[in-house]
């Protein structure tokens, strides 16, 4: 699926240290997904775009990114990230875990 691979390749990109061309495929990547009716990949592309973003100093695209990543992956019951989460976790607007329960972060 083309979108995934943008998605690779922006991350490849990314880390090369080339972020005009990982934006270019990362963007490429969210316009692959539109209108697959795939929530989970979406969700997905959505959230290393939003992390992307975010790192780039692209806040306030990386906020819509990451929500709209949350909500997709609420409303599959799936979470964005069982394992490496990021370092300044919890993400205003991302499920933050207490005990059993999950809340959202103000």
């Amino acid at each position: 699926m083309m979108a995934r691979l943008a998605r690779a390749r922006g991350h490849l990109e990314a880390v090369a240290g080339r972020p005009d061309a990982a934006d270019e495929a990362f963007t490429h990547s969210l316009q692959a997904i539109d209108g697959l009716h795939l929530p989970f990949e979406q969700a997905r592309i959505e959230l290393a775009t939003g992390r992307f973003l975010r790192r780039t100093g692209q806040r306030r695209r990386a906020a819509d990114l990451l929500a709209a990543a949350e909500r997709r992956f609420r409303t599959l019951g799936a979470s964005p990230t069982p394992t490496g989460v990021p370092p300044n976790w919890p993400h205003p607007g991302w499920p933050r875990r207490s005990g059993s329960a999950t809340t959202v972060a103000a």
